[in-house]
């Protein structure tokens, strides 16, 4: 990749000038080029940084040897405040070679985290920064990190998706479509707030057609083929895999949204979760005085020995084993089996709901109707994404829409079992 496809560069320096012929370099080239002191608040205006130099003498101290560990600070600062992951450039009069792993160390042990991307082994002197020079460290960086790599493929796909989708928007009578659009929207959701969401999510839709170009897509193909042949034969899921997981189907709105379909809500009871599952169409345009509310509880080992886990009092499958006299040791399989193997229709699990092994089971038996009052938008713990909400309404559609038949639809074979 070219350096001006791997998003803005942002110059750390507390003297412009000392980048003033940088940054007129890096113009020419067509590279997108910011600046900033590193003091104070991030600009509003810088985002989508992927690549960071900096300078470590912020405060333009030259005290280095005395310092020790916190002339570093202003740089670890700075670099707090900008959103990951990127990948930074030491830009020094004076680099050390040990200058890249004592910011990486002094970052992580100021602030506690994990440093948010990756610092080239190899510095720079401001003589030496060229937009040729720069490109050559970083296609060196990611050469070792083809996950970031990976991620700047996908951005780059995703920014130029941006303007094929602005190429269809802005086409014909714009002022007219766009106005039209505005005002349907607005009907639909009754508030500004409400229309305003419901226009980005019609623009994204555009915004993702335009991102399957075959050109971008076969790069992007290629790394991802290098990343599976490069992946052990034993593969076990850690905890941040399965952090990402829980990010791709759930996620927590911002507490001015209102409330929506697919919203999960904890009652009193610790094994009680609420899911809306009224339409979305009906929410945003008052439809309903109530919320359908479908009641479920979390899946893990650890709570099937518990007789106050849901399934122990609600599940007439597993009410039935009780009645039967069972010891706790076979029901305790037959939970296992029947939620963990085999679940029916009417119970689907949304696993990587919060920790290793939790996953998080609706019941379609325990539906109710709730008042909108009821229901409050302080108490919503998150909310279930798409593809993963529509699922579970289209199962719970075919639930309560089924017509029962009796069990002589089958071969003699399979009546012949059920009889027996």
């Amino acid at each position: 990749m070219k350096l001006n496809e791997y998003g803005k560069v942002l110059l750390i320096d507390d003297k412009y000038e000392s980048f003033d012929e940088v940054i007129s370099s890096f113009l020419r080239e067509g590279i997108q080029v910011q600046f900033w002191k590193g003091e104070g608040e991030l600009p509003s205006s810088i985002y989508n940084t992927r690549i960071v130099i900096t300078d470590l003498d912020l405060g333009d101290t030259d005290m280095k040897k005395a310092l020790g560990d916190m002339f570093y600070y202003q740089a670890v600062d700075a670099l707090e405040k900008i959103p990951g992951p990127f990948m930074v450039v030491i830009v020094a009069r004076e680099y050390e070679k040990a200058d890249s792993s004592r910011l990486k160390r002094i970052y992580q042990e100021k602030l506690g985290v994990p440093f948010p991307g990756f610092i080239a082994k190899k510095g720079l002197t401001k003589d030496e920064l060229t937009p040729a020079r720069l490109e050559e460290l970083i296609n060196s960086l990611l050469a070792e990190n083809e996950i970031l790599d990976l991620i700047l493929s996908w951005e780059e796909i995703f920014d130029k998706a941006k303007d094929g989708a602005l190429v269809q928007i802005t086409s014909g009578n714009t002022r007219n479509s766009i106005r039209s659009l505005i005002r349907i929207l607005y009907k639909n959701s009754h508030e500004y707030l409400g229309a305003a969401r419901c226009f980005v999510d019609e623009m994204s839709r555009l915004v993702s057609r335009e991102t399957n170009h075959e050109e971008g897509c076969q790069r992007l193909a290629n790394k991802i083929k290098v990343i599976n042949e490069l992946m052990p034969g034993k593969f076990v899921l850690t905890k941040e895999d399965h952090l990402l997981l829980n990010r791709l189907i759930f996620y927590k709105p911002p507490q001015n949204e209102e409330i929506s379909t697919g919203d999960i809500f904890q009652t009193s009871d610790r094994f009680k979760y609420g899911v809306v599952l009224t339409p979305k169409c009906d929410i945003v345009q008052a439809k309903t005085s109530h919320y359908l509310i479908c009641y479920g509880f979390p899946i893990r080992k650890m709570y099937f020995r518990n007789k106050q886990y849901p399934p122990h009092k609600n599940d007439p499958t597993i009410t039935k084993l009780h009645s039967q006299k069972l010891p706790l040791k076979t029901i305790v399989e037959s939970i296992e089996k029947r939620y963990l193997k085999e679940p029916p229709d009417s119970i689907p699990i949304l696993w990587n709901f919060g920790a290793k092994e939790i996953g998080l089971c609706l019941d379609f038996n325990n539906v109710a109707s709730v008042r909108k009052e009821e229901i409050k938008v302080p108490d919503r713990i998150a909310r279930i994404d798409s593809p993963y909400i529509g699922e579970i309404l289209h199962k719970y559609g075919n639930l309560a829409s089924r017509i029962g038949t009796l069990e002589i639809n089958r071969s003699p074979t399979q009546i012949q079992k059920y009889l027996k």
